[in-house]
């Protein structure tokens, strides 16, 4: 009933969700939308054609990200992305490839991708590569804040994480990256 209430709110620009109780599905088409932030549980989101969503955050949202077949089809449909913001429950995605993000996205831009904010990080190959994959592919990136989970996770696999981070190739030359380790 909710995805049936978006579709036919086809000037929808603005979306802020809180929803107490796990959802199963809920499917965006809301083809105007510029700002999507959400809170608390649902099983999958899919995200139809957002060609103008410029920020979207999912916090505490233990979501799967619904993608045709692949992670750069999400991508696609919000091409105008420019503020991405993750906690740690967000970033347990199903990416299609759980283990490793696809070759497949090596022609992929994010061209206005401009910040990004990911919390509760822990240092899984899935979230070290996705990191990887946004300051590769963000060529007008500016700044980029990770805020690492301090309680479950040991000072050494902390540091570990920022010398890993540190190496990588960014697309922009401009992007900054701050680290929020708790040391």
């Amino acid at each position: 009933m909710l995805g049936s209430l978006l579709s036919h709110s086809p000037l929808l620009e603005k979306l802020v969700m809180q929803i107490s109780s796990i959802l199963d599905c809920i499917q965006i088409d809301a083809p105007k939308l510029k700002s999507f932030d959400f809170t608390d549980n649902i099983n999958i989101l899919s995200l139809v054609k957002s060609p103008f969503l410029v920020k979207l955050s999912l916090v505490s949202a233990a979501v799967t990200l619904k993608t045709e077949t692949q992670l750069s089809k999400y991508f696609e449909v919000c091409p105008a992305l420019e503020h991405l913001h993750f906690d740690d429950r967000s970033l347990q995605i199903d990416y299609v490839v759980v283990k490793e993000i696809p070759s497949s996205l090596s022609d992929m831009t994010l061209d206005h991708l401009r910040s990004v904010k990911l919390e509760g990080i822990t240092g899984t190959k899935t979230e070290i590569e996705f990191i990887k994959l946004l300051l590769s592919k963000s060529p007008v990136l500016v700044r980029m804040l990770i805020q690492q989970e301090i309680a479950n996770v040991s000072a050494e696999t902390r540091l570990k994480v920022v010398t890993e981070i540190t190496k990588f190739p960014r697309a922009s030359p401009k992007a900054q990256v701050y680290y929020n380790s708790g040391v």
